[in-house]
């Protein structure tokens, strides 16, 4: 991996995450129903930060997985 990879990569990891933190704070009620079970909220939160960052709904997932567990 070149040094410009490199950084791109890091400033994507970066904007994934802050997209992660605004879905998940701009809709505190499904982050709820989440954590008391509802996993069917996660797809919710999947299309709308991989809308958001155009990453591949895969990490996305496993990212929020990690996020609000």
């Amino acid at each position: 991996m070149n040094k410009h990879h490199a950084r791109q990569h890091v400033h994507n990891m970066t904007k994934l995450r802050t997209a992660i933190t605004h879905v998940l704070k701009s809709n505190p009620e499904k982050v709820k129903a989440y954590q008391a079970g509802d996993t069917t909220v996660l797809e919710f939160f999947v299309q709308q930060v991989a809308k958001e960052t155009h990453s591949t709904p895969q990490i996305v997932k496993l990212m929020l997985i990690e996020k609000i567990k």
